[in-house]
């Protein structure tokens, strides 16, 4: 079914950058680990050029301002878990 869409008049099959821009944004999950023996997690939405940027300078935030030990982030556009 897949192939036969493909192949209808003005079917334009989008590459993983196109598809980025059609959702807008990149998406960012941080998992932080607080000072009190806690630990949370956010899910961030950014703009798609500064998805990993974003995530990290949040990620500096809290380690200097918001009480986390540890902050890691996973942003889609890498893929995730890479």
């Amino acid at each position: 079914m897949l192939s036969n869409l493909k192949n209808m008049n003005g079917v334009t099959v989008l590459g993983k950058k196109e598809q980025r821009e059609v959702r807008g944004g990149d998406k960012c999950y941080l998992y932080i680990d607080y000072e009190d023996g806690t630990y949370g997690g956010i899910v961030l939405y950014t703009s798609l050029e500064n998805g990993s940027s974003t995530a990290n300078d949040r990620c500096v935030d809290l380690r200097l301002n918001g009480g986390a030990s540890r902050c890691q982030y996973d942003c889609a556009h890498d893929g995730f878990g890479q």
